[in-house]
């Protein structure tokens, strides 16, 4: 009889600690499979979001481009209409017109050296000189504009 205690004894033990390891074995693989899924979880996001940055960026520089093109174009169109400009007014007008190419001029190199350094990745040039440039810009065609009209109105 004590031989049958014994033996019920040691099964009895011998469940417990192979319940007990499948227990620790089953946590500790629960566990692990939830960081698995966290991490995944993590990386998804993260190429998510570095997706719609590409896309982000890309459109931008598409938009920078065509910005750029359009600006080129402009003043391609502007410039021979400067001539008729200068021979057919007085020296007022004549004046306020240099005025205003040199000023747009000065605003069209800044921002081919920010679409330069927009396109090769380097750090965009200070914006105050960009704003002052336009600022010269705004007042020098005001002030074309207003000799214009003194002239052809009187």
């Amino acid at each position: 009889m004590t031989s049958e205690w014994i033996f019920g004894v040691f099964t009895a033990l011998g469940a417990l600690l192979g319940a007990g390891a499948t227990l620790t074995s089953g946590l500790i693989g629960n566990r692990t499979q939830r960081g698995l899924a966290a991490a995944s979880r993590k990386a998804q996001i993260a190429e998510a979001r570095r997706e719609a940055y590409a896309a982000y960026l890309t459109a931008a520089m598409s938009e920078c481009s065509v910005a750029h093109r359009s600006y080129l174009g402009d003043w391609e169109r502007r410039q021979p209409t400067y001539a008729p400009v200068l021979i057919a007014g007085p020296g007022q007008i004549e004046e306020s017109a240099e005025v205003l190419r040199f000023c747009l001029g000065d605003l069209s190199d800044k921002c081919d050296r920010w679409y330069e350094a927009h396109r090769n990745g380097r750090k965009l040039p200070n914006a105050e000189n960009v704003l002052d440039a336009q600022l010269a810009a705004r007042d020098a065609r005001l002030k074309f504009a207003s000799a214009a009209r003194d002239h052809v109105y009187g």
